[in-house]
């Protein structure tokens, strides 16, 4: 079994039992995956959980999702909850989505694809900005 630690923290693990030429190719393919940035990674995870009405995607970790303050007076971190069994460190995605015409829905996609509904919305427009929601 070899593992492989991409610069974001997570990691691609495989065993090889391949002919040279084919890990090879694997191993183009392992330096393509590392060379993808935090915004493209991000984008992918969101398409991939709302294929149909994706709209923007912002990169985050863990930790900055728990770090969120909540609104003035309520609770002292909003999203303490989401991916709350996951290392602060790993990598996470903001998405909206747009289920409806001028509605759009938050949500979370977690470094193994774990997709979690923040239960965030925003009507009217144009689209939320990349990123959580705005907290009042």
């Amino acid at each position: 079994m070899l593992t492989v630690r991409l610069r974001d923290g997570s990691e691609i693990q495989y065993r090889c039992n391949l002919p040279s030429t084919i890990r090879r190719g694997r191993d183009r393919l392992i330096a393509l995956a590392q060379a993808r940035t935090a915004s493209e990674r991000a984008e992918d995870a969101c398409r991939a959980a709302a294929p149909h009405d994706f709209v923007n995607a912002q990169p985050t970790t863990v930790g900055e999702i728990h770090a969120i303050p909540g609104p003035v007076n309520t609770m002292v971190h909003a999203f303490s909850s989401v991916l709350a069994h996951l290392p602060a460190a790993d990598f996470a995605a903001w998405c909206w989505r747009q289920p409806t015409p001028h509605n759009y829905a938050s949500y979370v996609v977690g470094p193994n694809g774990e997709v979690v509904d923040t239960h965030s919305t925003s009507n009217g427009e144009p689209p939320p900005n990349p990123g959580p929601p705005i907290l009042t």
